[in-house]
């Protein structure tokens, strides 16, 4: 085992949480750094957790070993030390245990594997792995060296006394000693006790005899009352019996007139609930008259509404049917207009295109005649204008080039004209078409509409009659619920008054355990009470009740668990009483009963479940009921069982007689309990047929939810037919002035075509007559043929210009009466067209005819509820008249009841008067007998003896009784207790006798541990001084080659001796020789070597105590500090060997030890904390090197400042 690795965090100058970066190797780890760096803080962290030094800490020690710097202050801090555990020296399965130690200012906690645990845990485990407390040496701190070589020879044999373990038996021979002294203070107290005891044995002897005289007088006075009191009951008893006659008859006549009162009581309770239910019922009536009268009121409002709402839809839908005839004849109008305009239209174009034919041939010629005669002229021109027929040629041909391109000009754009026109003339037979498909469809969509308002009429009729359903079945349903209601309140009123006959805290308790029973869900195993399970007929209630009592009220659970949860409920809860009767516990036993006319066993006049039959068994399975008293008596006379009577008179087993008038009004519960089932069970069936009430209204709801969404369709299909009509309107409209423009370019291209066609001609004739004045070989100018031609076309020119005037003016009136019939027809008679379908298809008059239908439909439902309220009202007011009549009936009749109670019970306090005075004297003839019960109960006396007094007068009995008495008095202070005293110290005597044999074997045995132990502890010091003597002698002469060392034991009134001697106590010191030089008479002691040389044999001592219990691992803080080189290397060849069995940490300032070291770690500071990293030797070499050069300035420094 050894230490793996070190986790700081808050401790002193590691103030971030510092981990090595490599773990610590098993043998030799040297830590370096410069001073105030942190190493030996980093040293006590391990001291912190490992070491028992920091064991008790106070608050302000605490916070001094927190982290004080810069920056935000640190409240808490831990040190957590990971040991190797792959040896499993710590009983614990896992290869590395980690220790922990937590402190803040107001905490100091240990964590073992992140687990909380005790300092005693963490030391015990660490005491088991092989830290001995005995050696404290397996850590050296700074100055633990120079502490060793100060030591005097006492203190350094206190220390080895200290290592053998010395003072743990030391210790162990203290308590020992202790426990002596405490057997022997023991041993003289048992002695004292068992003194006392015999003394007070021999006085109790005497008092023993006085005891016995006193007891016989007693007997004699016990018997001699025993005789007395046996007189006195006698003539109690005969005094009873003669009363018991007089009380019978006085008993029989009173229940007479008992029964009397309690008929008509009976009769008189019977009267007032009939009353209470009757004046309920007229209340009743008349909140519903009252309801009923409101109902009225608002039905008729809501009729009256209805009215006023059909008139106003009638109205409307008459206005509606109006406007909508007036936009259909006009749209008829309209349609007839467009026709007759669009047929003048088509009429009159012909006539306007043979027009147009005409004017343009006439226009054609003459521009083809005026291009001819202008060619001519220019041709008759060219002589002055050319030279030669050369220039002319040319002149001719850039001519006819340039004419050329203007013709095929004009024949590409003829082409671009016709294909425009093509497709002009395309987009008006599609516009045609489209136009007429959209008049078709929309024909058909009218047809659509006009059948879907049919059907949502009809919908709305079905919807008509499935509200009146659902009219009448909550109708049907409301007076169910209030029927409910009734019942609810009458279980209500019925449990309540049944919890009124229990006590508050049965009342509460029982209350409690059903509730808590339904909320845990055990209602199978918690089955309520007795009395919600059983039937009794009317003539026996009356018994059962007397007899039950509250066990009616027990709670029935079907197991033993289940009735010990109900009753810790209620204890735990402080509830009141409850029983609770486990049914699992109960046997159904049957008994004998006697078999006699008017005798019925009790528990077969209960009618129960067979699973109830036991709890029933047990209450009433050993009684019966009687038809009379007399019949009660006789029966628990000879068959000693319990027998009540109708009436609820009670005779016991043993004869005990209870009863006597009991007020009809007590015997409820039964009554009670048969009203709440009844009323349960018309609750029940009335809640059975709410379901179907609500299926039913489900159903015409579903119907009628499904007729709203039917309906609802229509009206979106209804809608959405008057889109798809104002979609067609418009798409009409859209073709039909696509039509009108189409028309109109076609006719423009045409235009522009025909004088495209007239240019052409003009340009070819023009480029004839050049090509022909081309050919000709002279520049003559005209031939006289041409100068005919010239006239000729002068002529004809001036003739076609009149006649295409008179076509043009022609032409104009026909485009004028055309354009005006077409601008008619598309700028008036078409949108007005178009407007006034729009307003059909958007609007119908099938809604305002549903609306109208619906509100008379409404109207017509109001009306019969109306009339159904006016009916319920008025057979509301006659059953109210009714119940005022019964009510008066009632009344009369309880006061008739009244007043014949009064009389019945004026006769009935008289004879209870008699009763009383019989009973009283009765009563105190029993008490007396009671009383002389009790006392010959107290008074034991022997038969023989009591019937020789029997034959004594009283007068000699009393005088008797006085003079043992008298004698008595003699005897007043003596000890009863004598013989019990007597008995009981001479047991106590034993005891003691007893105690003292074992303190004194005690005694002997503690002795005989004390001596073991100072044999144990002087052993043991021995042992210790030779081990110790034998490792230093081994770690000097490793230590100083050549050299020679040894411990010397110096003793009181001897020299000094290197044996172990027996014996401690004349033992002075422990004294330490060296040679190093190896020659015995080289010997020093400490005190003459030198501060080196006593380092050395200060270590010499600390390795050879550690040689006696080795550790895991050692720690050692700068130990080398003050040795020479030479012996530096020998520490270094020493710990190497030291830490092949067990690990070494240690810090130093030297590089020797560096040589030997397995791993090396560099302590330094950043930001003013402490940190720590590995390293290799090197780094650590150069960084003492850095020291010492830094060690050396600053010497040098300070000589110079010297």
């Amino acid at each position: 085992m050894y230490i793996k690795q070190v986790i700081i965090r808050g401790f002193k100058t590691y103030k971030e949480q510092t981990t090595l970066d490599e773990d610590f190797s098993s043998g030799t780890n040297v830590v370096v750094g410069f001073n105030g760096s942190g190493k030996s803080n980093f040293f006590q962290a391990i001291l912190f957790v490992l070491s028992d030094q920091f064991s008790s800490l106070r608050a302000e020690t605490r916070k001094a070993l927190l982290h004080e710097g810069a920056g935000q202050a640190v409240l808490t801090a831990y040190v957590e030390v990971v040991l190797d555990n792959s040896d499993r020296r710590i009983p614990l399965e896992t290869d590395s245990v980690s220790i922990r130690r937590l402190i803040g200012v107001k905490k100091d906690d240990w964590l073992l594997e992140g687990k909380h645990a005790t300092k005693a845990e963490i030391f015990g485990l660490l005491e088991g792995a092989g830290f001995a407390k005995t050696s404290p040496y397996y850590i050296v701190q700074q100055g633990k060296v120079s502490e060793l070589t100060m030591m005097t020879d006492a203190q350094r044999l206190g220390l080895l006394k200290s290592i053998s373990g010395a003072g743990v038996w030391a210790e162990r021979r203290g308590e020992s000693v202790k426990i002596m002294e405490d057997t022997s203070t023991r041993k003289m107290r048992i002695e004292g006790l068992i003194s006392d005891i015999e003394q007070k044995l021999q006085n109790l002897e005497e008092e023993q005899r006085e005891l016995r005289e006193c007891e016989r007088l007693e007997a004699r006075r016990r018997t001699l009352e025993y005789a007395l009191a046996d007189r006195e009951w006698r003539s109690a008893q005969q005094r009873i019996e003669v009363l018991e006659d007089k009380r019978f008859t006085a008993s029989k006549d009173l229940r007479d007139l008992q029964g009397k009162v309690a008929d008509v009581r009976q009769r008189a309770a019977q009267a007032e609930a009939d009353a209470e239910k009757l004046e309920e019922q007229r209340r009743l009536a008349t909140e519903a008259l009252a309801n009923l009268e409101t109902e009225r009121d608002r039905r008729f409002e809501a009729l009256t509404k209805a009215g006023l709402a059909a008139e106003e839809e009638s109205r409307q839908r008459k206005e509606g049917e109006a406007r909508n005839d007036q936009k259909l004849a006009d749209l008829a109008a309209a349609r007839q207009m467009v026709q007759e305009a669009a047929e003048a239209v088509q009429k009159e174009q012909p006539e306007v295109q043979a027009a147009e034919a005409a004017f343009r041939e006439l226009e054609q010629q003459r521009q083809v005649a005026a291009a001819e005669r202008e060619q001519l002229l220019a041709k008759q021109g060219r002589r002055q204008q050319f030279s030669s027929v050369e220039e002319r040629n040319r002149a001719l041909d850039q001519e006819l080039a340039a004419r050329g391109q203007k013709l095929d000009e004009a024949r590409r754009k003829i082409d671009v004209c016709n294909e425009r026109e093509r497709k002009r003339e395309e987009a008006q037979k599609k516009a045609t078409e489209v136009a007429g498909t959209g008049r078709a469809e929309l024909a058909g969509k009218e047809t659509q509409l006009k059948d879907l308002g049919q059907e949502v009429r009809s919908l709305g009729s079905r919807l008509d009659k499935h509200a009146e359903d659902l009219r009448l079945l909550h109708q049907d349903r409301n007076k169910a619920l209030r029927d409910l209601d009734t019942l609810r309140k009458e279980v209500t009123t019925c449990r309540n008054r049944l919890d009124g006959t229990m006590p508050r805290s049965n009342r509460q308790a029982v209350s409690a355990v059903l509730r808590w029973a339904a909320e845990q869900g055990m209602q199978d195993r918690i089955k309520g009470t007795v009395l919600s399970h059983i039937e009794v007929a009317p003539t026996f209630r009356a018994a059962v009740e007397t007899f039950a009592g509250t066990a009616l009220f027990n709670v029935l659970a079907m197991d033993d668990d289940a009735a010990a949860q109900a009753v810790k409920h209620v204890r735990v809860r402080r509830l009141g009483a409850v029983v609770v009767t486990p049914l699992s516990q109960l046997t159904a036993k049957t008994h004998k009963f006697p078999v006699m006319d008017g005798v019925k066993p009790l528990v077969d006049v209960v009618k129960c479940p067979e699973w109830v039959r036991p709890a029933v068994q047990q209450i009433f399975g050993r009684a019966v009921v009687c038809s009379s008293m007399e019949l009660c008596e006789e029966v628990a006379r000879h068959h000693g069982i319990d027998a009540i009577s109708l009436d609820g008179d009670r005779v016991g087993r043993k004869g005990v007689i209870t009863g006597g008038f009991q007020d009809p009004q007590r015997f409820v519960r039964l009554n009670l309990s048969e009203a709440i089932r009844v009323a349960e069970q018309k609750l029940h069936q009335a809640e059975r047929k709410m379901p179907d009430f609500d299926a039913q209204i489900e159903t015409v709801t579903e119907g009628q939810n499904a007729l709203h969404m039917e309906r609802d369709g229509k009206h979106q299909q209804r809608e959405k037919l008057r889109a798809e009509m104002q979609r067609l309107v418009e798409e009409v409209k859209t073709a039909e002035e696509t039509l009108a423009r189409c028309s109109r370019e076609v006719t423009e291209l045409r235009e522009w075509r025909h004088r495209m066609e007239v240019l052409i001609r003009e340009g070819e004739a023009s480029m004839a007559l050049k090509r022909a004045e081309r050919a000709s070989r002279s520049l003559n100018g005209l031939t006289a043929a041409e100068e005919r031609r010239l006239q000729a076309l002068t002529e004809q020119i001036q003739e076609l210009q009149g006649q295409e005037l008179q076509a043009q003016e022609a032409l104009k009136v026909l485009e004028a009466s055309l354009e005006e019939k077409q601008a008619q027809l598309e700028s008036s008679l078409r949108p007005r067209l178009h407007l006034l379908e729009l307003e059909v298809a958007s609007t119908s008059q099938e809604e305002t005819a549903e609306r109208a239908e619906e509100a008379v439909q409404i109207q017509g439902r109001m009306q019969k509820e109306h009339s159904e309220a006016l009916s319920r009202l008025a057979k509301e007011s006659e059953e109210l008249r009714r119940l005022g009549e019964r009510c008066g009936e009632c009344q009369k009749h309880r006061e008739e009841l009244a007043a014949e109670e009064q009389r019945s019970a004026d006769q009935a306090a008289q004879a209870s008067v008699r009763l009383d005075q019989i009973l009283a004297e009765q009563a105190a003839q029993s008490n007396k007998k009671a009383e002389v019960d009790t006392k010959l109960q107290g008074l034991a006396a022997a038969p023989a003896e009591v019937e020789q007094c029997r034959q004594l007068a009283k007068g000699e009995l009393v005088q008797e009784l006085s003079e043992a008495a008298r004698r008595l008095q003699g005897f007043q202070h003596v000890n009863r207790k004598a013989v019990e005293q007597f008995e009981n110290f001479s047991e106590q005597l034993k005891d003691l006798r007893d105690r003292k044999q074992d303190v004194e074997k005690g005694e002997a045995s503690i002795a005989e541990a004390i001596q073991q132990i100072d044999a144990q502890k002087e052993e043991s010091v021995h042992q210790t001084l030779r081990k110790v003597n034998s490792n230093f002698q081994q770690v000097f002469s490793e230590m100083v080659p050549g050299g020679v060392g040894q411990l010397h034991v110096t003793r009181q009134g001897q020299g000094e001796t290197q044996e172990s001697e027996p014996g401690l106590g004349d033992m002075l010191g422990v004294r330490i020789e060296v040679s190093f030089t190896g020659q015995a008479q080289s010997f020093l002691s400490m005190h003459q070597l030198s501060g080196g040389q006593k380092t050395v044999v200060a270590l010499s001592l600390v390795f050879a105590i550690q040689r006696l219990e080795p550790a895991p691992f050692y720690l050692l803080d700068e130990v080398d500090a003050a040795l020479d080189a030479s012996y530096r290397t020998a520490l270094a060849n020493l710990i190497a060997r030291t830490a092949k069995t067990s690990q070494v940490i240690m810090t130093t300032f030297r590089p020797e030890t560096l040589e030997k070291a397995d791993r090396c770690y560099r302590v330094y500071q950043r930001n003013r904390a402490s940190r720590i990293d590995a390293v290799s030797r090197e780094v650590a070499a150069d960084l003492l090197r850095e020291q010492d050069r830094l060690a050396q300035a600053e010497a040098e420094e300070a000589l110079r400042e010297a």
